[in-house]
């Protein structure tokens, strides 16, 4: 999206050169078009493969989140549940003593 926002704006510039330049000199106009053309295409092959890294970049960081996710549900799925259920006592011990009487 962002790239074909950018060509359009240079295509965009391209036809102000041309308005521009057509009156004055055809050959500033042709001149101005020789120098965007090559321009454009360096910068569309910039914009691409920063994206690219981008989009991997994001791919890898969330490929990473879920691994901890899997790895989060394995260990609390291998939790045995007479620890838990002592666990759950505890709390519940634990948040009785933060209750102050007035």
């Amino acid at each position: 999206a962002v790239v074909s926002t950018q060509s359009t704006g240079m295509a965009e510039f391209l036809l102000i050169c041309w308005i521009k330049f057509w009156n004055t000199t055809q050959g500033a106009a042709w001149l101005a078009t020789s120098i965007l053309i090559p321009v454009a295409f360096i910068f569309m092959g910039f914009a691409l493969h920063f994206h690219r890294s981008l989009f991997e970049h994001k791919l890898e960081e969330h490929d990473k989140g879920l691994e901890e996710l899997d790895q989060l549900a394995n260990h609390l799925s291998n939790f045995p549940e007479d620890r838990a259920e002592s666990m759950d006592s505890v709390n519940l011990l634990s948040h009785r003593s933060d209750v102050h009487h007035v």
